[in-house]
């Protein structure tokens, strides 16, 4: 299970009794780029 978020500069982290979820990256290397990817576009862009 993950803990912690991998995003450059979030805080993150899994707290009991939260509902807040963290997953792993995919071991496919395509569908992992696509994360990756999709992940640099959600971050730039202003929360």
């Amino acid at each position: 299970m993950v803990h912690t978020c991998v995003v450059a500069g979030c805080r993150n982290r899994r707290t009991p009794g939260t509902t807040l979820s963290f997953y792993r990256f995919p071991r496919d290397p395509e569908r992992k780029q696509r994360w990756i990817v999709l992940n640099r576009q959600t971050h730039k862009k202003p929360h």
